[in-house]
C-alpha cells in the first residue's frame, strides 16, 4: 500500500516567510515551480542537491526544513525488515570460495539488495519483497555505502555497478526534466572527458562532489592509490583531457538542450577546480575562463541576465589573469547580449565596442571570426536604435571579414552575418530585405545548429507574419516550435510565446487556424 503523501508545511512557511512566490523560489533554486510545488505539496522529496540548495537559501539544515526525518533504522517502519549483513548469507557452496557482490538499487531514498546465488529471507524465512521476480532487502543508501567499503571481494566492475544502482534515483531526476536517455549519455560522454585523465585520488573527491547533480556517481567508487603526486605525462594527458571537454561542452551548447548544457558546464567547473594545483599556472585561467562563459551562456538562455553577467565578469577576470584578449573579448561580447536582452541598446553597444578594442590589433583568424561577429551584433543594436548609417557601416565592415573566414563555424560565419543582417532589416521596418536574408541563413544553416535555427527562425516568422504571409509564417513556426520545446531554454520559449501573442494573434486576430495553432503550442510548451 502507498504511504499517503504528507504536504512539507516547514518548507512552505519558510517560503511564505520570505514574501516569496512558489516561481521566486524556483528561479533562486534554478529549477520549475512545478518541482517546488511538488515539493512543497509532498508529491516528491528534493534530491540531496537540492536539498543542500534549499539550505542555503532559508540558513537552515535539512531537518529543519522537513526535508529528512531523524529516525532510528531498527526502530523505523521503513527498514523494519532485518538490516542486511554478510552474516546473513546462506553458506558458501561455490568452487572458489568467492561471491558476487550484492547489487544495491536506490528505491525512494532507501536501497534494495539482492544477489543472483542468496535468498534473502526474514526472520520468519520469507522473501522480505519481490521487485520482478527477485527477493529483495530494503536498506537505507548510509549502510549501503558502507557494505560497498566492506566487501572486499568484489570485483571493480561489481563496485561500480553497484554505485550506479545506488544512485539510480539520483539520475532519474533528469528524466524528471524532459532528459532522455540520449541527452543524459550524450551528457556524461562530455563529462567523463575530462574525468577520465585526472589523478585517481583526486577523481573520488570530485565523484562525491558530482553526486549533487547525479552525474556520473561511478567516480567515487575507484580506489585511491597511495601518493600525492602525478607524473608529467599524466599532467600532460589532464590538461589534454580537460581541454578538449571544455571544447565538447561548447559543441554541445549549439546542438543540445538547455539542461544539458548547463549540467556540464557545472561538472566541468567542479573538475576544473578539483585539479587546480595540478594545472599550469599559464593554461589554468583558459580553464576557468571557458567553463565560466558556458556556464553564463546556459544563464543567460535561461533569462537569468544578471547572473549571467556576473558569470561572464569571473570569465572575464580569469581572461585577465592569462593576458588573454580574445577570451576577455568573449566574455564581455556576452554580456553586451545580456544588455540587449534587456533592452539596453545603447550599453550593449558600448560593450560591444569595448569587446573590438580588445582584439582590434590580432590577426589570427578567431580574432577576426570574433571581430565580424562583435560587428554584425552591433549593427543590430544600431538598427535597434534606428541608426541606419552605423548599420550599413558595420554590417559591411563585418561581411569584408568574411573573406578570411571560409566554410561553416558555430561561431561566426556566412550564415550568421545573413541572420544577424535579415534581423537589422527586421528592425528598420524592412520586410521584404528581411524575408529574403532570415530565409536564406535557414536555408543554409546546418541541421544540427538548434540554437541557431531558432534564432533565425523566430525573426523570420515575424517578418513574413508583418507581410501578412499567413501560411508561410505558420509554417515556419510549425517547425521552429518542437525545437524550441527539445532545447529547454526559458528565454527561446518566452520569445516564441511573445511571437504567437504580439505578432501572430494581433495580425490575424479572427483566423481560427492561427487561434488553433496558438493553443496546442501553448500546450506543449506548457504557456497555458
Amino acid at each position: 500500500m502507498d504511504k499517503p503523501k504528507k504536504p512539507n508545511k516547514k518548507l512552505q512557511h519558510e517560503r511564505e516567510l520570505h514574501g516569496w512566490s512558489q516561481a521566486r523560489v524556483a528561479e533562486k533554486l534554478g529549477t520549475t515551480v512545478k518541482r517546488v510545488s511538488m515539493w512543497e505539496c509532498g508529491d516528491s522529496v528534493p534530491d540531496r542537491y537540492y536539498q543542500e540548495k534549499f539550505c542555503d537559501l532559508y540558513g537552515k539544515n535539512a531537518e529543519e526544513l522537513g526535508l529528512i526525518e531523524r529516525q532510528e533504522v531498527p526502530d523505523s517502519p521503513r527498514t523494519s525488515f532485518a538490516p542486511f549483513t554478510p552474516s546473513m548469507h546462506l553458506p558458501d557452496d561455490t568452487t572458489d570460495g568467492k561471491r558476487d557482490a550484492p547489487l544495491l538499487v536506490d528505491v525512494g531514498g532507501y536501497t534494495s539488495a539482492t544477489s543472483p546465488e542468496d535468498i534473502l529471507v526474514s526472520k520468519r524465512g520469507e522473501p522480505l519483497a519481490v521487485v520482478q521476480g527477485v527477493p529483495v532487502i530494503l536498506l537505507h543508501a548510509d549502510q549501503a555505502i558502507d557494505l560497498l567499503r566492506d566487501t572486499s571481494d568484489a570485483t571493480p566492475e561489481q563496485k561500480l555497478g553497484t554505485l550506479l544502482a545506488l544512485e539510480a534515483n539520483e539520475l532519474a531526476t533528469f528524466f524528471d526534466e524532459g532528459w532522455s536517455i540520449e541527452d543524459l549519455l550524450g551528457t556524461l560522454r562530455v563529462v567523463l572527458q575530462g574525468a577520465q585523465a585526472m589523478p585517481k585520488f583526486s577523481r573520488r573527491t570530485f565523484g562525491r562532489k558530482l553526486l549533487k547533480l547525479g552525474t556520473v556517481a561511478v567516480l567515487s567508487g575507484i580506489p585511491i592509490p597511495e601518493g600525492r603526486h602525478i607524473s608529467v605525462e599524466d599532467r600532460t594527458k589532464l590538461h589534454s583531457a580537460l581541454g578538449e571537454s571544455i571544447a565538447a561542452g561548447w559543441k554541445l551548447f549549439h546542438t543540445a538542450g538547455n539542461a544539458q548544457v548547463f549540467a556540464v558546464s557545472q561538472a566541468q567547473l567542479y573538475l576544473v577546480q578539483q585539479n587546480h594545483s595540478w594545472l599550469y599556472p599559464s593554461v589554468r585561467p583558459l580553464f576557468y575562463t571557458g567553463v565560466y562563459r558556458l556556464i553564463g551562456a546556459a544563464q543567460h538562455f535561461q533569462g537569468r541576465y544578471q547572473e549571467a553577467y556576473q558569470t561572464h565578469e569571473k570569465a572575464y577576470i580569469a581572461a585577465l589573469e592569462g593576458a588573454d584578449a580574445w577570451n576577455m573579448a568573449q566574455s564581455r561580447s556576452w554580456q553586451a547580449y545580456g544588455l540587449k536582452a534587456k533592452g539596453n541598446y545603447p550599453e550593449a553597444l558600448q560593450a560591444a565596442d569595448a569587446a573590438l578594442r580588445l582584439i582590434s590589433y590580432q590577426n589570427d583568424t578567431e580574432s577576426i571570426r570574433l571581430r565580424a561577429r562583435l560587428l554584425a551584433f552591433s549593427a543590430e543594436n544600431a538598427a535597434l536604435l534606428n541608426d541606419v548609417e552605423e548599420v550599413q557601416t558595420r554590417l559591411g565592415a563585418s561581411e569584408s571579414l568574411l573573406e578570411c573566414l571560409p566554410g561553416h563555424h558555430e561561431e561566426f560565419d556566412r550564415v550568421s552575418w545573413l541572420q544577424q543582417a535579415g534581423a537589422c532589416a527586421l528592425s528598420l521596418k524592412h520586410y521584404n530585405i528581411a524575408t529574403k536574408r532570415l530565409q536564406q541563413a535557414l536555408d543554409e544553416l546546418p541541421a544540427q545548429w538548434t540554437l541557431r535555427s531558432v534564432s533565425t527562425a523566430v525573426p523570420l516568422a515575424i517578418a513574413l507574419t508583418r507581410l501578412g504571409a499567413r501560411d508561410k509564417a505558420l509554417e515556419v513556426a510549425k517547425k521552429t516550435m518542437p525545437i524550441v520545446k527539445s532545447l529547454q531554454s526559458p528565454t527561446l520559449v518566452q520569445e516564441f510565446h511573445h511571437y504567437l501573442q504580439a505578432e501572430l494573434l494581433t495580425r490575424f486576430p479572427n483566423d481560427e487556424y492561427c487561434q488553433s495553432f496558438v493553443v496546442d503550442a501553448q500546450r506543449q510548451l506548457a504557456l497555458t
